[in-house]
């Protein structure tokens, strides 16, 4: 009788512990997939726009500050803005996030700029309605990702140095940062359809693409605050 009831309470021990695992494997399997889910949301195999900002503002003061240009709150601005524009290609992207109907949005706006040109004859809302259209159509990585792209956008700030420095480094220090990435970027389209990247590369979800990451953010995050402190005390 009591050996009955060891067994029966042994399998009973066991049945609750087989039921408890399954139930917990259960929720770290849901766990995998909700993350796996995000960072398919999020584009993958990408860095993360708040990474891509705070990196090529980095740099763009600090190229600013060596070339002996004034760096103010509207060159800051105008590095985060041109930091996450080559994104705009992709409808996930943190800029794409802000417009009415993401990346429609630029389809619409082409159309409108296409009309306002017919009617006033403005070469240059012309040229800016194709960039819009070409936005809408390139896919990640595309023709948004390249060295021509960031001169053309560039234009409207040629007027002042300091302001047009501050959109091209930080811009193409994206470009370079996706570089680190397997796929590459168009980087000198429409001379070149080749991909470029660097000779060391890595997906940017692997535990190594994520610590250069983390690295670089870092680094750009402490170059930043030390800027902030002298603009202050400036």
């Amino acid at each position: 009788m009591r050996r009955r009831w060891i067994v029966s309470s042994t399998v009973g021990i066991i049945q609750s512990a087989s039921t408890k695992w399954a139930q917990n494997a259960s929720i770290l399997e849901g766990a995998r997939y909700r993350f796996l889910s995000l960072r398919q949301h999020e584009g993958g195999d990408i860095l993360r726009g708040s990474s891509h900002i705070v990196i090529s503002a980095a740099a763009s003061v600090l190229i600013c500050k060596q070339l002996g240009l004034g760096t103010d709150i509207a060159s800051v601005a105008i590095s985060v803005i041109a930091a996450i524009v080559p994104d705009a290609d992709t409808e996930k992207s943190t800029i794409n996030k802000y417009l009415p109907v993401g990346k429609l949005s630029y389809m619409v706006l082409a159309v409108a700029l296409f009309y306002k040109a017919w009617t006033t004859g403005s070469v240059v809302l012309a040229l800016a309605a194709a960039i819009s259209l070409i936005i809408f159509l390139s896919r990640h990585r595309g023709i948004t990702h390249s060295i021509a792209a960031s001169l053309v956008l560039g234009v409207p700030l040629y007027f002042n140095l300091s302001y047009w420095i501050s959109f091209i480094v930080s811009y193409n220090v994206h470009l370079l940062c996706d570089m680190f990435n397997t796929k590459g970027v168009l980087l000198l389209y429409p001379f070149s359809k080749a991909r470029a990247r660097f000779p060391i590369h890595f997906p940017m979800e692997s535990l190594v693409g994520r610590a250069v990451e983390l690295g670089l953010v870092i680094g750009s995050a402490l170059i930043l605050i030390n800027h902030m402190k002298y603009y202050l005390r400036g």
